[in-house]
């Protein structure tokens, strides 16, 4: 018999199709006393089956043949158990693939045919064939098409098998395909973000994120260990989740798995890369976003970004903060310094919104803001609601992707406000808008039209694109309703792609990006005009 040190070891590949009918046959066995049951969740289960019908390659399954006294012998299947049950369950329909899985769309070689059914050729007497893109959320085995299913049932799948090994050989091996580093807290809770996790480590795992990556206010190990994933996930949840708070970091992950988007993650690295600016022109104001705190001053900052003012003014609000010690200053009987050093855990949700409560009233006083006049929430009309909710279902902003909470109040009134003529778009101004329902039917449609100009626009613009976010939106159909009014519109496409490719950092304020689109626009038709007199 062959003991471990000779290595008997043999690397196959077998169909998924093939691997299930040797299961079935009874020639590899799944039940091994020591085998655990599958854990997988559905999100995990949803990842490899896209994985297996892109054909990327997965981590070889592992089987042991032991070989009993009486000569008689089975194969175990030792390590891949979920891996297998999944493509079986997956074979025979006994799951869809969810929502949240990365990467959903598969794309195929489709034989043209034409309304008989019959094969259709070129001139040169070749068959022609269709590149088709096929969305697997929701989707069953039985579900796919014809080429899919084959791409599905003939993925090669790697298999080590090893064997004459006895029942001690085999739980040895079975350790060994299990050896691995413990993860930390903050490690699992990544396994249990689904498709957020993705989302948190494009910023995390980006060394060209220069926050965290080109200052020293964190340090190599905090690097490696998780710790600016905990950053990130902890930000989306202040951020556009407060109402439900976890302390816990297992909490966090499931909660992020089954409610975040990929819009939050995106708009929280332009954050993290708006900030950097700052700290590059200003080194100072470094150290506030450390390890412990950067999540609640990132919440701040999403805050400030609705106030409409120059990004410089929240690095002067940094610098108040520390230099004439506002940390020290109460409110209502507390200070900053004195809820940082309560007993409590640093997570408990007296302390991180008492800490961030305190900010937000420090920084309003420094800029001299009354916090009534932000607008957490607005009133509405029905009228209102009824354009809200058919501005947010057009073909631009599901394009672009909608906002969470009052964001998508805040757009839809703002891009309504433009077509209205108005020039304030601060929260209080907003609420008067729409308390007072004097915008007409027309103006709704002239929405309408405008969106569609600004979707056609967007169709010629490389993904990506820094403007084509939903908070410009209000400046972009305030823009072609200019162009509209001064019957320039039909030259404003070939102007947009060029400013919208030199435009990397839009103005957040609606009327002063409208004014710089504007002011750019009447530049290009004046240098036009000169050109050709």
């Amino acid at each position: 018999m062959k003991g471990l040190d000779e290595k008997l070891t043999v690397s196959k590949t077998y169909s998924i199709n093939m691997l299930i009918r040797r299961f079935e046959r009874g020639e590899v066995r799944r039940d091994n006393p020591f085998q655990r049951s599958p854990i997988w969740k559905q999100y995990q289960k949803d990842f490899l089956i896209v994985t297996a019908m892109h054909g990327w390659k997965v981590d070889p399954l592992k089987i042991c043949e032991e070989v009993f006294d009486d000569g008689n012998s089975v194969l175990w299947l030792t390590d891949g158990g979920n891996r297998y049950t999944t493509y079986h369950e997956f074979r025979e329909n006994m799951f869809r693939i969810g929502r949240n899985v990365p990467v959903p769309i598969i794309k195929y070689r489709s034989l043209r045919r034409n309304s008989e059914g019959k094969p259709e050729k070129d001139e040169n007497n070749n068959y022609i064939y269709d590149i088709i893109e096929f969305n697997m959320v929701g989707k069953k085995y039985k579900d796919l098409p014809e080429e899919l299913k084959d791409r599905f049932d003939n993925y090669e799948v790697y298999v080590d098998e090893y064997y004459e090994c006895t029942s001690e050989e085999v739980q040895i091996h079975m350790q060994r395909f299990n050896i691995e580093t413990p993860m930390n807290t903050i490690q699992k809770a990544t396994t249990h973000m689904g498709s957020a996790a993705a989302w948190m480590k494009n910023i995390t795992k980006d060394t060209d994120c220069r926050f965290f990556y080109e200052f020293d206010n964190y340090t190599p190990n905090e690097k490696r260990n998780g710790t600016l994933d905990r950053i990130v996930a902890e930000s989306i949840m202040l951020i556009y989740h407060p109402d439900n708070w976890k302390k816990t970091q297992i909490k966090v992950g499931d909660y992020l798995s089954e409610s975040a988007s990929e819009e939050e993650f995106k708009e929280l690295r332009t954050y993290l890369d708006r900030i950097y600016v700052l700290e590059n022109e200003d080194f100072d104001i470094v150290s506030v976003f450390n390890a412990k705190h950067t999540f609640i001053w990132l919440a701040l900052f999403a805050k400030f970004t609705k106030l409409g003012l120059e990004d410089s003014r929240f690095a002067d609000f940094i610098r108040e903060f520390k230099y004439k010690e506002l940390y020290r200053k109460e409110i209502n009987g507390e200070s900053f310094e004195s809820i940082d050093g309560d007993n409590r855990s640093s997570k408990d949700k007296r302390v991180v919104f008492g800490k961030l409560n305190i900010l937000e009233s420090l920084m309003m006083d420094f800029l001299s803001i009354n916090k009534e006049d932000i607008v957490e929430s607005f009133e509405t009309t029905d009228r209102f609601d009824a354009f809200a909710t058919k501005f947010e279902n057009t073909e631009l902003m599901e394009a672009l992707g909608v906002p969470m909470g009052s964001d998508i109040d805040r757009i839809a009134a703002q891009t309504l406000m433009t077509v209205c003529g108005k020039t304030d778009f601060s929260d209080k101004a907003i609420q008067e808008f729409i308390t007072a329902d004097e915008y007409t039917e027309n103006n709704i449609e002239d929405v309408d039209l405008y969106l569609d100009e600004v979707n056609e626009w967007s169709l010629e613009l490389p993904a990506g694109t820094t403007l084509l976010k939903a908070k410009y939106v209000p400046a972009m159909v305030g823009f072609v309703k200019y162009t509209y009014d001064n019957d320039t519109n039909t030259d404003a496409l070939n102007w947009f792609k060029d400013y919208a490719f030199q435009c990397t950092k839009p103005e957040n304020d609606v009327q002063k990006l409208l004014n710089d689109m504007k002011e750019d626009f009447n530049s290009y038709l004046a240098y036009k005009e000169n050109k050709t007199a």
